[in-house]
């Protein structure tokens, strides 16, 4: 259910009938023209401004409001409690600055007017949300920015923030973010209130025991008092080499035992701050992309008419302990977010072992999934040194894979399938979107048309763990080319 606290929209009606009233008095021999009038032609927009609005999730509510250059995050608390964590004059980020268009390189900040609120409803993997969309437009009319605050009252969870930024110029423009894009502000911490930022471990675990006998130091979970010079940064990215060490992008404060909140980014590639200049007041940010890697400034271009689509962001609060926060946000997560396939399946999460296991042996065990991971398209063994050697191409060349099919009495990846489907075994096939390469790890056209050298412009420069380069999703024409390789290879 969503609440509107509207005391200054009625003292707004109340004022523009008083108007309308004084005007006809004067006038009674005139017709008056109403769509002139300007107590009566005063935009509805008018009348959201400064409006504080309420939403609700199964367990939460927060409150906001919208003013010119601003979003206040007034109240966010639990039904239950009914203590806001949030502190005084929290603001949700805003972009703020550009250098406007091609046709001009100088540095303009933003200037958001606040122009309108409208209701949202909508359903997503069969949940039911419901929220607002509040609405801004730059000054100098080169920008447009949408804010939707969105939350499920079926579903205990946090609220959802997911930002547009519509480019209305008539040319190309190169926009430049250097601050975050999101944040809240909280307060009313205890004196054992603390930050937990989680390593990602995409490989080596921290506590992990080697062959050699070296165990990795730590535990994975990092916790930080809350002081005066507090700068918690969470980077994470994509990539998963095993000399790097990123975290999930997720943030948890806890009260102790009491109470806490969270926030979670939405993307691959960015980073979550927890920073504090006074030990009490906790600022919980988050920036994206090279941002992370380089400490720079975010910056895209947005063709003229076009808009870019921020990933969301996740506030929630939670009473109770950090299990009690992470187990509501994990189930949230689960309802709204996993793909349907994990919802669906009742024997999901499958049991699952890679490909090395005779088949009948798996099904002995229980195994009710078999994984190709890493490397089947090459013509080499697991651990050669090389072993991003064809990355890329999609054919079968690894000698321990044939060799396991063969013993299955398939000679095909097709007829593998076929023998797996029949077993009702699930099968796990790792692809990857990169540029193909060759033996010598250089950009080949030998092996198919996915490939840098006959269409450069599906790729972008990042490489994960220094392979082929990773295909660019925001290339339309890529992304088709994929639509139809993807459905044809795994039919």
């Amino acid at each position: 259910m969503k609440k509107l606290l509207s005391f200054l929209l009625c003292l707004a009606c109340v004022s523009s009938a008083a108007m309308l009233m004084s005007c006809q008095g004067d006038t009674p021999d005139e017709t008056i023209d109403e769509s002139k009038d300007p107590a009566i032609d005063q935009p509805e927009k008018e009348q959201t401004k400064d409006v504080e609005v309420a939403l609700f999730s199964g367990d939460s509510e927060i409150r906001l409001i919208p003013t010119n250059n601003s979003l206040k995050v007034t109240y966010l608390a639990t039904k239950a409690s009914g203590k806001s964590l949030v502190a005084e004059n929290s603001e949700y980020a805003l972009p703020k600055q550009t250098d406007g268009t091609t046709a001009s390189s100088k540095a303009v900040k933003f200037n958001w007017n606040y122009v309108d609120r409208e209701d949202v409803s909508l359903t997503e993997s069969g949940v039911e949300i419901t929220g607002y969309k509040f609405i801004y437009e730059d000054s100098t009319g080169i920008a447009g920015l949408e804010v939707l605050c969105l939350a499920s009252e079926s579903l205990n969870g946090p609220f959802e923030f997911r930002m547009n930024l519509i480019n209305k110029s008539t040319e190309d423009g190169l926009y430049i973010m250097p601050d975050s894009f999101s944040s809240i502000s909280f307060d009313s911490l205890n004196d054992d209130a603390s930050v937990m930022a989680i390593k990602k471990e995409g490989y080596l675990a921290e506590g992990y025991l080697h062959r050699n006998g070296h165990i990795n130091e730590g535990t994975g979970i990092e916790l930080y008092d809350i002081t005066s010079d507090l700068n918690v940064v969470t980077s994470f990215t994509s990539s998963i080499h095993y000399t790097e060490n990123f975290y999930l992008p997720m943030i948890y404060v806890t009260n102790g035992s009491d109470n806490g909140f969270y926030t979670a980014f939405e993307w691959t590639t960015g980073r979550i701050l927890a920073t504090s200049n006074d030990g009490e007041r906790l600022t919980l940010s988050v920036d994206m992309d090279e941002v992370s890697e380089h400490g720079g400034e975010f910056l895209t271009i947005v063709p003229a008419g076009d808009t870019f689509v921020f990933p969301p962001v996740y506030y929630g609060v939670y009473d109770g302990s950090l299990d009690d926060g992470s187990n509501t946000f994990k189930k949230w997560f689960f309802d709204c977010k996993a793909t349907a396939t994990l919802r669906d399946n009742p024997n999901e999460p499958l049991i699952q072992n890679d490909h090395q296991w005779i088949i009948a042996e798996a099904e002995e065990r229980g195994l009710e999934s078999v994984k190709w991971d890493y490397g089947w398209w090459a013509r080499l063994n697991n651990y050669d040194v090389n072993w991003g050697k064809l990355e890329g191409s999609w054919e079968l060349r690894n000698p321990e894979h044939i060799h396991m099919i063969n013993r299955e009495g398939c000679t095909t990846m097709p007829e593998f399938g076929q023998y797996l489907n029949d077993k009702g075994i699930h099968w796990t096939v790792y692809v990857l979107l990169h540029d193909t390469v060759d033996y010598d790890m250089m950009s080949s056209d030998q092996y198919g048309e996915f490939n840098s050298i006959d269409h450069p412009d599906w790729f972008g420069y990042q490489r994960i763990s220094q392979q082929g380069r990773s295909a660019d999703l925001g290339n339309e024409e890529c992304v088709e080319y994929l639509k139809t390789a993807l459905t044809d290879f795994f039919n």
